[in-house]
């Protein structure tokens, strides 16, 4: 019996299979804003989120997670932002934001066009830069 190793899925090409075409759609602009926003190229994070950076909190006590720092995931015709903080971290960007649900650790919304463009990519120039900052 000849074992296949499994090979880890291309972030490109999980968004590409997405079915539902507008989540499809606002994906790839997540990932593009993402990428432009950080520098990194996506990696998947298990079989669904979208990731980009990688974070120890070792490293860096000041952040709440271990993994990747900011990243998505489209689950239940939603997408799902996750940023390097709890959520309550960033209040008063999400409150700006638009239309969002907001869990401990992530940020909910049904589509793009729900949201501000310019508040969203302040909160993830902000969630991606935070932990460079010194608390003091």
């Amino acid at each position: 019996m000849v074992m296949q190793m499994i090979q880890p899925l291309d972030p490109q090409t999980f968004v590409r299979s997405i079915p539902d075409l507008k989540i499809r759609q606002d994906c790839c602009e997540l990932a593009r804003i993402m990428t432009d926003i950080t520098g990194q190229a996506p990696v998947m994070w298990g079989p669904s989120i979208v990731g980009f950076g990688r974070l120890d909190r070792k490293e860096n006590p000041n952040c709440m997670c271990d993994g990747l720092e900011v990243g998505f995931a489209p689950r239940n015709r939603k997408i799902f932002l996750y940023l390097r903080r709890y959520s309550h971290h960033y209040d008063d960007l999400i409150a700006k934001m638009g239309q969002v649900r907001k869990g401990r650790a992530s940020i909910a919304f049904d589509s793009l066009d729900e949201l501000d463009r310019s508040v969203l990519e302040d909160l993830i120039t902000y969630a991606w830069e935070d932990c460079s900052i010194s608390e003091g």
